[in-house]
């Protein structure tokens, strides 16, 4: 909401993408907006690739998740990251 508000203010230059119909709480429709939104991010910002630190945890699985659906496999380093 933050961003949103922010863009119709005038105070961002990077477009805001929701699926349509996105109301929030599907969990669908939320992974798809962030696929969508690290891939529009990567392409205003001219990044083709991407390295992503991996704890372990299902947080980092996820943002690995989003981080190959939005740039593909090929685009993606991973760094593990050591336990404690």
């Amino acid at each position: 909401k933050g961003v949103a508000d922010a863009q119709r203010a005038g105070k961002s230059a990077l477009p805001v993408l929701c699926p349509p119909g996105f109301a929030g709480g599907e969990p669908q429709a939320l992974y798809e907006a962030a696929v969508a939104g690290l891939r529009s991010y990567a392409g205003h910002c001219g990044f083709k690739r991407a390295c992503l630190g991996l704890s372990g945890g299902v947080d980092s699985a996820l943002c690995l998740a989003i981080a190959v659906d939005a740039l593909g496999a090929e685009n993606c380093e991973v760094l593990i990251l050591p336990g404690a």
